[in-house]
């Protein structure tokens, strides 16, 4: 008996220093956190204060280094804090987390001017894109804006600087574009020319299942358009489609199509992409020079479609032979006395 009490006893004293210890964390983080915030607080106003004149910029850019550090300190400060924290309430660890040096992750204005070739965000929450552009204005007063300055790109896009871009702009294979979403693998122009084209979806009917009777089913006549667009761009100057991009440049993803497949990934809707382009080509040897990639942005898949210039008229099959030729950001259907004409010039036949 006497031995159950002084356990209990030994547990309670134990869950005591416990709870004064997590108390001690708890105080501290949020004493940190606090400082860290108005610290931040007073050093844009001050930036902005000193940085009205040019005779007070270096001053200020000085400043800015000075707040960094000490924000650093602050930082690895909060970092052993956390650590020891996170053993105590995982819970209220996530609450402090990363909270600190959001402020000084962002481009000051004084480090940008007309001209300048940059990486910008446009959107919020899952709809964020990115586009790289020359800035034609800026439209931030301030020194230092917590979510990065606001520029206007000469392509007329708008959004908060992310990153300054430096060496020459980079150019698409078939589009030079300089408001482009840019990824490792791929460049996405702004919007359809002669050598791009932007397909909201492979074979989904969007059309029925958004302003229809909201039923996802296929449509043979979207999965045609996909070789027709293959066709005209191979027997005009080639080009790039681009699978899961609204008309006017909205990514939307490809997420209907992979629906529409059984227990579908990316191989499965590779194959049978594959499989309708050499039903309606039916010409192997052009086939084997696509290059068909699949790339993520903002978490929506989305098909890219190289289509090099071909030396010789590529047609599409279905109930009869048609030919097309690219016009503008068109895909053109020509007679056969016309396409005859063409290929005359076009491939010297």
């Amino acid at each position: 008996m006497a031995k159950n009490k002084k356990s209990r006893n030994i547990k309670k004293t134990i869950r005591e220093k416990q709870g004064e210890i997590f108390s001690g964390l708890s105080k501290s983080c949020s004493e940190t956190l606090r400082h860290g915030k108005q610290a931040g607080k007073e050093s844009l106003e001050k930036i902005n204060k000193v940085a009205n004149t040019g005779t007070e910029l270096l001053k200020s850019q000085e400043y800015l280094k000075s707040v960094k550090e000490k924000s650093l300190k602050i930082k690895e400060k909060g970092t052993e804090q956390s650590a020891s924290l996170k053993k105590q309430s995982p819970r209220f660890h996530k609450k402090i987390t990363n909270v600190f040096l959001y402020f000084l992750e962002n481009i000051p204005r004084s480090q940008l001017k007309i001209g300048t070739y940059v990486r910008i965000e446009e959107g919020s929450g899952s709809s964020i894109a990115q586009f790289d552009g020359k800035i034609s204005e800026i439209l931030t007063g301030s020194e230092i804006h917590p979510h990065g300055t606001l520029v206007k790109l000469d392509s007329g896009k708008t959004g908060r600087v992310k990153k300054i871009l430096t060496g020459d702009v980079p150019e698409s294979p078939h589009s030079e574009n300089p408001g482009s979403i840019q990824t490792p693998k791929i460049t996405i122009p702004e919007s359809e020319d002669q050598t791009s084209e932007f397909k909201s979806t492979f074979r989904a009917d969007l059309a029925r299942l958004e302003k229809g009777d909201g039923k996802l089913v296929t449509n043979k006549e979207v999965a045609k358009e996909i070789s027709v667009t293959i066709s005209a761009m191979a027997n005009s100057s080639g080009g790039t489609l681009f699978l899961g991009i609204r008309d006017n440049g909205e990514i939307i993803g490809l997420s209907n199509d992979y629906k529409l497949l059984e227990n579908c990934n990316d191989d499965k809707f590779e194959r049978t992409l594959w499989q309708s382009i050499q039903d309606y080509l039916q010409n192997r040897t052009f086939e084997t020079k696509l290059a068909v990639s699949l790339h993520s942005i903002n978490d929506k898949k989305i098909c890219v479609i190289e289509v090099p210039v071909s030396n010789k008229a590529i047609f599409v099959h279905d109930a009869n032979q048609e030919s097309y030729v690219r016009i503008g950001p068109k895909s053109e259907k020509f007679p056969p006395k016309d396409f005859l004409d063409y290929c005359k010039e076009h491939f010297g036949e």
